[in-house]
């Protein structure tokens, strides 16, 4: 597992600021998009792809109300042209969030 950058389960719920039976039920739910790696005690360890996937499945889900059915559809099918900007748009306040703490850190 060398070469890849690895978050915990405990890492990617708090990045989500869900519980973490939340990111296991989207793991177990959408296996064909996120498939965690595991260590030797059986831990999930999550790459930057099952995040992105996870990420979608969110927006999905969470923030737009789709059922778990819907997300699927919508991912196998691709992301269209809203779902790209809402993620232009969460990658810009994220980077706005990086640029004040380094404004408040001078």
């Amino acid at each position: 597992m060398t070469g890849q950058h690895y978050h915990t389960i405990g890492q990617v719920a708090k990045m989500f600021d869900v519980n973490v039976s939340l990111i296991r039920f989207w793991s177990d739910t959408f296996p064909e998009y996120v498939r965690p790696a595991r260590n030797n005690k059986g831990n999930r360890l999550y790459r930057e792809a099952d995040i992105d996937a996870l990420r979608n499945i969110a927006r999905l889900v969470r923030d737009q109300g789709m059922t778990l059915e819907g997300a699927r559809n919508r991912l196998k099918f691709g992301l269209d042209e809203v779902d790209r900007r809402s993620e232009a748009i969460e990658i810009l306040r994220n980077i706005r969030a990086s640029l004040t703490e380094v404004r408040d850190a001078l």
